[in-house]
């Protein structure tokens, strides 16, 4: 029997999955604590924001939410970039979102 933290957790993340325009998966390995308020301060400002999450647990919400499966990205650190409705700096669409993680990426917020 999973623990109910767990089963706590699982409810969390799927309902910011469902309420997600897009969803990226970033490894943020290399960030330090500074960059990475930086970047979650920048993302809320565009109306998204960074969770890190156990990876299983990733993987069933993602399952139980009938969503393609990305077990080979959910691998060691990586975190959710999670995209609202109207996010991405104005932009409507999760495809402008993958542009702004791209820009995100080439102005150094990647290591």
């Amino acid at each position: 029997m999973p623990a109910q933290s767990n089963i706590d957790m699982l409810e969390k993340v799927k309902g910011s999955i469902e309420a997600s325009k897009g969803l990226f998966v970033v490894d943020y390995r290399g960030l330090t604590v500074k960059d990475a308020q930086e970047l979650r301060r920048a993302l809320r400002e565009a109306g998204a924001h960074m969770k890190v999450y156990k990876n299983n647990i990733v993987r069933i919400a993602l399952k139980d939410a009938e969503m393609p499966n990305i077990d080979e990205m959910l691998k060691g650190t990586c975190a959710l970039r999670l995209l609202r409705e109207g996010s991405c700096r104005g932009r409507q669409s999760p495809q402008a979102g993958g542009r702004q993680a791209q820009e995100d990426a080439d102005s150094g917020w990647h290591r």
